[in-house]
C-alpha cells in the first residue's frame, strides 16, 4: 500500500468513526479484501447520515489508485453538483493527509541524514572546511551527504548555466562536481535561501534562475542578455589560453596594427597585459545590448592607447650580446622578460625526390647555343629596328593572335 493511501486510510477512519481497523483484513487475500472494505465503508458511511457527500469523496483517496492530484482535480474543478461546504470540507480532509505525509517524510530524510557518511569534507581548493562555519551548506545526494561554500557553489552555477561556447548560448543544469549528477530542485531552492540568508550580495543570475523556477529552458529563453553578459566578464578567467590569445590577437588584427607581437611572446605576459581591453573587445563584438557596445569600444580604446603610449614596443623580441653569447627577450610594460639563450632557427629544407640518389639529375638551364648565318642574322638585326611594336599591351586584345606580334617576310626563311 502506498504511503498516502495508507494516510488516507487512517484519517478516514478517524473522521468517519469507523470501527473496524483496516489491519483486520490483511489475512484475506488482496481482492477480496478490497471488496469486502469498499462494502464495509459505503455501509458504514450510509447508515451514518451526518456529512454523507464529504464522506462519499473522500473514499476517492481510500479507494482509488489514481494519483492524488487527479483525482483532487476531478473531483473539484469537474464536479458542479459539489457545494462550498463539502468543497472545504474534502480539501481540509486532502491537506491533513499531506501534512502528515510531507511529515514523515521530512522525518526520514532526517533519520537518512544523520546515518549517512560525509562524501566530502573539504572545498574546490582542498581546503577543510566544518558544518559549523557560516558559508558552509550541507546537502544530501545519493545517501551521501557533501560540504560546500556557498562561494563555490555560487560559482558552479553562475558557470553552468552562463555556458556559451563560440559565444553561442547553451546553459547546462548546475551538477555535482563530485559525482557528476544534477543538482535536484529541492536542492537548487535550500542552495538559493541559504545564499539569500547568509551572504550579503550573491550573483544577480543565481536569483534570475530561481525566478525561473530553476528552469533550464525557461531561463534561457527570457535571460539571453545577461547569460552573454556574464559569460564575456568570465571569459578571460575561465577559458582555454589558446581561445584567450586568439582573441588577443583578433583584437590587435583589427584595430591595433601597428603593435606587432612576436609569435615567441609568453602567452602568460600576453594575457596579463592585455586582459582588460580584452573584455571590452569581447563586449563590443558579441554584446547583445548595443549601449554597452559604444561604451565598451570607448573603454578598449582608453585602455590600448595607454598601452601604447606607455611603451610602443611591446611585445618585440630584443637580442641581447652578453659574454659573447647572443640571447633574447622581449619587451612588456614592466621592463624586459628575462634573457634566453637565443637558438638559431633551423634552415635545412627537406626534399623529397622519387628518383635514386645514383640517378642523374638532368640539366635544365637554358645553355643551348643557336649558329646563324651571316646573311640571316642582318636581315633578322634590320627587322628588329625597323618593326613598331605598340607600347599597349597586346594582350588585353580579345582577339590577339601571337602571329600578329611581328611582321616580316617569310620568304626569306625558305631554303
Amino acid at each position: 500500500m502506498k504511503t498516502f493511501t495508507y494516510i488516507a486510510h487512517k484519517l478516514f477512519i478517524r473522521d468517519v468513526k469507523y470501527n473496524h481497523n483496516i489491519d483486520t483484513y490483511e489475512t484475506i487475500s488482496t481482492h477480496l479484501n478490497e471488496s469486502i472494505r469498499r462494502i464495509s465503508y459505503m455501509e458504514h458511511i450510509f447508515n451514518n447520515q451526518t456529512n454523507l457527500h464529504s464522506d462519499f469523496m473522500k473514499c476517492v483517496f481510500v479507494l482509488s489508485n489514481e494519483p492524488k492530484f487527479k483525482e483532487l482535480y476531478k473531483n473539484i474543478s469537474d464536479n458542479f453538483l459539489v457545494s462550498t461546504e463539502t468543497r472545504n470540507l474534502f480539501l481540509d480532509f486532502f491537506s491533513n493527509i499531506q501534512k502528515v505525509y510531507w511529515a514523515f517524510n521530512k522525518f526520514s530524510k532526517i533519520i537518512r541524514q544523520r546515518y549517512s557518511t560525509n562524501k566530502v569534507e573539504h572545498d574546490l581548493l582542498l581546503a577543510p572546511i566544518s558544518i559549523t562555519q557560516r558559508n558552509v551548506i550541507q546537502l544530501y545526494e545519493n545517501n551521501c551527504m557533501y560540504l560546500f561554500t556557498l562561494q563555490d557553489l555560487s560559482r558552479i552555477i553562475t558557470t553552468a548555466v552562463c555556458n556559451s561556447p563560440m559565444f553561442h548560448t547553451e546553459p547546462l543544469n548546475p551538477k555535482n562536481p563530485y559525482s557528476g549528477v544534477i543538482f535536484s530542485k529541492s536542492n537548487l531552492y535550500n542552495i538559493y535561501f541559504h545564499m539569500k540568508e547568509r551572504l550579503s550580495s550573491f550573483p544577480e543570475v543565481v536569483h534570475k534562475f530561481f525566478l525561473s523556477d530553476f528552469n533550464i529552458n525557461s531561463f534561457a529563453e527570457s535571460n539571453k542578455l545577461i547569460i552573454r553578459d556574464v559569460y564575456i566578464n568570465q571569459f578571460v578567467d575561465n577559458e582555454d589560453k589558446d581561445e584567450i590569445v586568439e582573441s588577443i590577437y583578433d583584437m590587435i588584427n583589427e584595430f591595433y596594427l601597428r603593435i606587432d607581437i612576436d609569435e615567441n611572446f609568453p602567452n602568460d605576459i600576453l594575457i596579463n597585459t592585455f586582459k582588460s581591453p580584452t573584455t571590452n573587445y569581447l563586449h563590443y563584438k558579441y554584446n547583445y545590448d548595443l549601449s554597452k557596445r559604444a561604451i565598451n569600444y570607448k573603454l578598449m580604446s582608453t585602455k590600448m592607447n595607454s598601452i601604447i603610449q606607455k611603451c610602443p614596443g611591446i611585445g618585440r623580441r630584443i637580442i641581447v650580446i652578453k659574454d659573447k653569447k647572443k640571447y633574447t627577450s622581449f619587451i612588456t610594460l614592466d621592463g624586459k622578460t628575462e634573457p634566453i639563450l637565443y637558438t638559431k632557427p633551423s634552415t635545412k629544407n627537406i626534399i623529397e625526390s622519387d628518383s635514386s640518389e645514383d640517378e642523374p639529375v638532368a640539366d635544365i638551364s637554358n645553355n643551348t647555343s643557336f649558329m646563324f648565318t651571316e646573311e640571316f642574322s642582318t636581315r633578322l638585326d634590320e627587322l628588329i629596328h625597323d618593326t613598331e611594336i605598340p607600347s599597349i599591351s597586346l594582350y588585353d586584345d580579345d582577339n590577339f593572335d601571337s602571329d600578329d606580334e611581328i611582321e616580316f617576310d617569310e620568304s626569306i626563311y625558305d631554303p
